[in-house]
């Protein structure tokens, strides 16, 4: 049996290494997670019509973002970057139409959808310790998509019926990840047992 558990315990350790290797953005219905950076991203239509300051309140416990905080421009930059977009600094950059409406169509749009005419995410963001805010936009016009982050001076954000804010948590450990942790014990476990019975 100790010879079983030898073979088995490295191949789904091998198993888990590939399962969490590849990145992607999961859609869990109100909030997306990047596999990548460990983060869940509320949805931008849970948050629209909010200001700052409502927000900032409503972090704490029995809040209705509990748990949530707002997200940093490196953040921001790596989730649309793990997107697939191209991120446009202080000006619009053209970005894959079809990359950018699977990637909406998960954390939502704030006014219209891709099927319209005309149609956007907007939503503000907030650097850290710095306060900084800033703007950003995902724009889908007859077939064209476009991104941007515009820095705002502190004050600008929120509070419009058109305008979400950039949440994230840590994401909570899923079973992919407790599976892997399992696998790791059980081939220590193999190995221990190996040296005592001299196997």
């Amino acid at each position: 049996m100790s010879k079983s558990i030898c073979w088995v315990a490295p191949l789904l350790t091998i198993g888990c290494f590939n399962a969490l290797s590849s990145a992607a953005l999961i859609d869990n219905g109100t909030f997306t997670t990047d596999t990548d950076t460990e983060l869940d991203w509320l949805d931008l239509s849970e948050s629209v019509g909010r200001t700052l300051e409502f927000e900032s309140v409503e972090f704490g416990i029995g809040g209705d973002f509990e748990g949530w905080r707002h997200a940093t421009f490196d953040e921001l930059f790596n989730f649309w970057s793990n997107a697939g977009l191209t991120i446009g600094v202080d000006i619009v950059e053209e970005t894959d139409f079809a990359t950018a409406v699977t990637f909406v169509q998960k954390w939502g749009f704030t006014q219209g959808d891709q099927t319209t005419g005309i149609a956007f995410s907007y939503f503000s963001v907030i650097d850290g310790n710095e306060q900084s805010l800033a703007n950003a936009d995902i724009y889908f016009i007859d077939g064209w998509a476009g991104t941007a982050i515009f820095q705002q001076p502190q004050g600008e954000g929120g509070g419009k019926p058109f305008v979400g804010h950039a949440l994230v948590r840590n994401t909570i450990p899923e079973p992919t990840t407790a599976f892997f942790f399992l696998c790791l014990a059980t081939a220590a476990i193999a190995r221990r047992r190996n040296r005592v019975f001299g196997v």
